[in-house]
């Protein structure tokens, strides 16, 4: 349940930033703007809602393809969002129904935890700065999503159970069964996409893998001749830089453009073009290149942090992730059915004009 939990928290934490401007002091009056939804009388504006939809729609726009953008596709995503502001609602206003709290001690474990993620204060501070956040605002925010992670444990923790060593072993079987199918044995088993996902998520989990941080540089679509020479000149500042063996991580707090200090996490073989894969997974740790790799979104430099060796498929290697798939969907239809309960008891009104 803690990882559930954990899990939440670090997406309340993802969109405590990506937000940026809807945890402002200064929201507008209900006389100056739009009400889209109301939920037991507390309204959802649209410009809280827009303040959300836009930053994700531009994201859905950047990773979709133009025939992938349909009206269809954007609808589901404002949907999806709007549903969500209407869910974490309800269950702040339950949350306060039921009295519960946290305490200064563990919001400021959170801070703290947050800060990690940075390689100083400074480069804290700035995020949140170039995010329109303050530490009070995110204190505020943080200790709303704590009080609703604690009635989350509270109210759906009751419910599920952990997979046994029989549930797990019995999965294992299904998912090893599928990966060793031929192809006509893959097209059969095709209708449990469960299996189908599961058995995929493992392989490359187990797959070999590297940790880096990169030093990005976007080029836009339709870039103009001065923007050429300008990213051009950064290519050669970062290089120089790197060639005198400055710090990769303060290089890429002054150029990157790319969030977290570059930190672009863990990558798998098989999650890239082999192009680029292969000259990446080739390097040894601690090394980056000394040129940029050139993608369709701009020039990428690359630092190796670490680097993992495959592993192979077998019981001992899977059951941790398979008993936190088990875990997780147990978790997460315990979740929606807690989520149904609230939307039936409550008083939801919304803009028929949407």
């Amino acid at each position: 349940m803690r990882k559930f939990v954990l899990a939440l928290l670090a997406s309340f934490l993802s969109f405590i930033i990506n937000a940026k401007v809807i945890f402002a002091v200064n929201k507008p009056q209900l006389g100056t703007d739009r009400v889209l939804v109301i939920v037991n009388n507390e309204p959802i504006l649209a410009s809280e809602f827009d303040a959300i939809f836009y930053p994700a729609l531009t994201k859905f726009k950047q990773i979709s393809s133009n025939a992938g953008q349909t009206k269809i596709k954007v609808n589901e995503l404002r949907n999806f969002i709007l549903n969500q502001q209407i869910e974490y609602i309800l269950l702040r206003q339950e949350a306060k129904r039921l009295g519960i709290k946290v305490t200064t001690n563990e919001i400021q474990d959170q801070i703290n935890q947050f800060r990690k993620i940075f390689n100083s204060e400074y480069e804290f501070n700035n995020e949140l700065k170039k995010n329109h956040l303050t530490i009070d605002i995110l204190k505020s925010s943080i200790k709303e999503r704590l009080i609703i992670a604690r009635l989350i444990q509270r109210s759906v923790n009751n419910k599920v159970k952990k997979p046994t060593d029989v549930d797990i072993r019995s999965f294992y079987n299904r998912v090893v069964k599928y990966l060793l199918s031929s192809p006509k044995g893959k097209q059969e088993l095709a209708q449990n996409k469960d299996i189908i996902t599961t058995a995929q998520g493992l392989k490359r989990l187990l797959s070999e893998h590297i940790k880096v941080r990169q030093i990005f540089v976007s080029v836009p679509k339709n870039v103009s001749v001065a923007q050429k020479k300008a990213i051009q000149t950064k290519l050669n500042n970062i290089k120089s830089a790197l060639h005198k063996h400055q710090s990769f991580s303060s290089i890429a707090l002054k150029y990157s453009d790319s969030p977290n200090n570059g930190n672009w996490g863990i990558i798998y073989i098989n999650d890239l073009p082999s192009k680029i894969s292969n000259r990446i997974f080739n390097m040894k740790v601690g090394n980056c290149t000394l040129d940029p790799i050139q993608t369709g979104n701009g020039y990428h430099f690359v630092k190796v942090e670490e680097k993992y060796a495959k592993k192979d498929i077998n019981y001992n290697n899977s059951k941790k992730y398979l008993s936190d798939i088990l875990y997780f969907n147990r978790l997460q239809k315990a979740y929606n059915e807690y989520i149904k309960s609230l939307r039936a008891k409550a008083n939801i009104k919304i803009n028929k004009s949407l």
